[in-house]
């Protein structure tokens, strides 16, 4: 009896050995009219150190 590896079946390789990630793209997006100037001052001092 062998003890070597046999290759993976076709579907195998063609597939990628990691499942597919969710999409992430809302997280990297820029939200635009969502924040008032008074939020993003409180942001913008919170990157300064204030």
């Amino acid at each position: 009896m062998s003890t070597a590896l046999r290759p993976p079946p076709p579907a195998a390789t063609t597939i990628g050995p990691w499942p597919e990630l969710p999409d992430d793209g809302p997280l990297w997006t820029v939200p635009g009219a969502a924040l008032d100037a008074a939020q993003l001052d409180r942001l913008e001092r919170e990157q300064v150190g204030d």
